[in-house]
């Protein structure tokens, strides 16, 4: 299926409605299992939508000529408009411009995501761990410790476990890692790499952290 800029848009659309909805509806409320839910679905329905064509047919003596025109138009993604568009700037295939920008900028972001996928496996392979209740802690220097990764929960040295803090850190880490919480980052990782023209794509992301 090919891309096209009108598709995005309402890609966009649907995004902004949703999260719209969260934000008026759900967010201040207690249900967080919920709102996770939501926040993972609403992303993938914000590209399934648009996909959704409706086929209007004209009811005889009821619709004129024209309103059924305008009504089919609207219905089948504005293909005409779309052609009419393309046509005009033949000269030059915009269009597989605009797609190949967005392969490049997807790949750029697939690397990103592949990379620190592998550092994170470099990390479980070659720093010290113990196995604690139902998750590995796994001792290291790297920046941005505490964090985890499914099972795993990657704990900075200089942070004693049994302090206070570590103590209230562990918990909240232990949580994130019960809760499989890695498997929402990924996913909303993985839909960025198609959907990082949306800017509404990236508020929800934030709202899943």
């Amino acid at each position: 299926m090919e891309i096209t800029i009108f598709h995005l848009f309402k890609v966009f659309i649907c995004s902004a409605v949703l999260f719209g909805y969260y934000l008026l509806v759900l967010k201040d409320k207690k249900f967080h299992h919920f709102n996770r839910f939501y926040l993972l679905a609403a992303v993938v329905v914000s590209w399934v939508i648009p996909l959704v064509e409706i086929e209007l047919q004209p009811q005889i003596g009821t619709t004129s000529t024209f309103s059924y025109q305008l009504a089919e138009t609207i219905a089948d993604g504005n293909s005409s408009f779309e052609n009419m568009s393309f046509e005009v700037e033949a000269g030059l295939d915009w269009h597989l411009l605009f797609n190949f920008l967005m392969a490049i900028v997807s790949f750029i972001i697939a690397t990103g995501v592949l990379r620190s996928i592998y550092k994170i496996f470099m990390l479980i392979k070659t720093s010290p761990a113990e196995q604690i209740n139902s998750y590995i802690l796994v001792y290291t220097d790297a920046k941005g410790t505490p964090f985890s990764f499914f099972s795993y929960i990657f704990w900075n040295r200089s942070i004693a476990p049994q302090s206070s803090i570590g103590k209230q850190m562990l918990a909240h880490e232990s949580v994130h890692a019960n809760q499989k919480h890695s498997a929402d980052k990924l996913f909303i990782e993985l839909m960025m790499i198609a959907g990082w023209f949306n800017p509404i794509f990236w508020l929800l992301k934030k709202s899943c952290t």
